[in-house]
């Protein structure tokens, strides 16, 4: 089973939300590439999706794709995160939403990419978790650019409960949660982590 890991940052006075999100991608790989293709419906588009780019209706379209495949999301939100934290945030993340995506039996993670160096952490931290649940070599993982159209779909989650948490729009987020992507958030603070 494949699940994609993107994540997302939002501000309010007290600090930063680091937001990760490991979505579990239920439905048949044909099934969902046909879910995303009416979600990315302009002729001309040449770009991938990207929550902060979009207009309202593409994100409605995305979310109503996230509930038609049957996905579902682990998230987990690091508040407050410092700015110079972020680092340390995503590391925690990690270990937190990477062992339920195991026991979920996913073997496959698709992780959007950033630059070189963050992806050897995130390497890293995975191998820990790897290591730390006696699973070492029981997933294969790797990373995309936004070109991979299913990182879309992470992304999207990762966007509406980012919107939600800092009060800008509740409407995506409730939408997922009755729709059953979006659980309980696993939230994690500096003290606690």
């Amino acid at each position: 089973m494949r699940a994609v890991l993107d994540e997302t940052v939002q501000s309010d006075r007290r600090g930063l939300y680091y937001v990760v999100a490991g979505t579990v991608l239920v439905a048949d790989p044909v099934a969902t590439k046909e879910a995303l293709g009416k979600v990315l419906v302009t002729p001309n588009r040449k770009r991938a999706f990207h929550w902060l780019n979009e207009g309202p209706e593409a994100r409605d379209r995305m979310v109503d794709c996230l509930i038609e495949v049957g996905a579902y999301a682990h998230v987990c939100v690091h508040y407050p995160t410092a700015r110079t934290g972020q680092v340390i945030a995503r590391g925690r993340a990690l270990r937190r939403v990477v062992p339920l995506l195991l026991y979920d039996g996913v073997d496959d993670l698709i992780i959007e990419s950033r630059r070189a160096r963050e992806d050897g952490r995130d390497r890293a931290v995975i191998l820990d978790v790897l290591k730390d649940v006696g699973l070492s070599g029981a997933l294969k993982y790797g990373w995309s650019g936004k070109d991979e159209p299913t990182i879309g779909l992470a992304d999207a989650v990762c966007g509406a409960v980012g919107a939600y948490l800092v009060g800008n729009n509740a409407k995506w987020f409730d939408a997922l949660q009755e729709g059953g992507v979006i659980g309980e958030l696993v939230y994690i603070s500096p003290e606690i982590a």
